[in-house]
């Protein structure tokens, strides 16, 4: 769940983009604002956000302590809140996200000129703000080269800690960086940078302690069962008498009606397997499989558009419903 943003820069009078030196936090939350203000100063305002009406706090610190929760991909492999594409925004939404080779909204090659792109870079990481309440992630997001360059190093080191499913504890604050160069006017701008709160050496130490980082608490131990008491035998039934068991021999020898055929159910007409997509993290893709034969159709917007026939998710839905068949009917695999 996303509680707010943390952004950057902001807008002046005429709509100019304007950086910052302290961080801005915007979220629908006045109660999770007006928290944020006791920690970092500044004081929450409306704000008219693209989306509707929201909060906004200009805090007075340059420096957040934040938690990357451990997360999983699709295949259920270690992995960090962070993502990193070329897009192409307008009015009406997203128009390109290209991972550099496939623009993945049509499923084709992506169609920016090398030396003239129409897409920008674009860096998403999701971190908890663990002094603030509320049980959620903050985004940050950022379109310039110099995060897209540098945050994934310092996640890729945090990713390491995520087979051990812990929290790790961070500091995220922004930079000032100048660039001069000869004959260009001096350029101004600022950078997210990612910092650990201890040194690389104790975080990845299995023996180390846990200052700089927060782990999950174990669970105590639950006490052991009490065995079940013995009950005793049943006494056993009393002999028949003599008419008791001509009327028992009777009734045995009876046979009883025969039941009528349960009627046949007709086989589904269609069957949706479910799939993680490969080149969208956290998005699924259904895949429908008719019975009379006709090609499967899938949720992609490849297929739908009129894309490629059977599209690339289709394989891996095939693969997936003949593994159930295998196990429902009792198939063991050896490896």
């Amino acid at each position: 769940m996303e509680l707010g943003r943390l952004r950057l820069g902001e807008k002046g009078p005429k709509g100019e983009p304007r950086r910052r030196t302290t961080w801005r936090l915007t979220s629908p939350s006045y109660d999770l604002l007006a928290s944020a203000a006791v920690l970092y100063g500044g004081k929450p305002e409306p704000w008219d956000s693209p989306s509707g009406q929201q909060w906004q706090l200009d805090t007075s610190v340059d420096t957040l302590s934040i938690l990357l929760p451990p997360t999983w991909d699709a295949d259920g492999q270690p992995s960090v809140p962070f993502s990193f594409y070329f897009e192409h925004w307008s009015g009406g939404g997203c128009l390109r996200r290209c991972d550099g080779e496939t623009e993945l909204i049509s499923g084709e090659d992506c169609k920016c000129d090398p030396d003239k792109p129409l897409c920008k870079p674009t860096t998403r990481v999701r971190v908890m703000l663990h002094e603030l309440p509320g049980f959620g992630v903050w985004r940050l997001e950022s379109h310039g080269w110099n995060a897209a360059a540098e945050l994934p190093g310092g996640l890729e080191i945090l990713r390491l800690m995520a087979d051990h499913q812990r929290f790790i504890e961070a500091r995220l604050r922004i930079e000032q960086r100048t660039i001069r160069q000869p004959g260009e006017p001096t350029k101004q701008f600022v950078v997210p940078v990612l910092d650990l709160a201890t040194t690389p050496a104790e975080l990845l130490s299995p023996s180390s302690s846990s200052v700089g980082r927060v782990e999950a608490p174990l669970a105590s131990p639950r006490p052991a069962l009490r065995p079940a008491p013995v009950r005793p035998s049943p006494p056993p039934p009393p002999e028949a008498t003599p008419a008791e068991a001509v009327e028992r021999s009777a009734s045995a020898g009876s046979e009883r009606p025969a039941l009528p055929a349960a009627p046949a159910i007709p086989p589904p007409a269609w069957e949706d397997v479910e799939i993680a997509s490969d080149s969208e993290p956290g998005v699924w893709r259904t895949v429908r499989f008719y019975a009379d034969g006709r090609e499967p159709a899938c949720s992609c917007p490849s297929y739908v558009k009129g894309g490629a026939r059977p599209c690339k998710h289709v394989p891996k839905a095939e693969a997936v419903r003949e593994a159930r068949y295998e196990l429902a009917a009792g198939v063991t695999v050896e490896a």
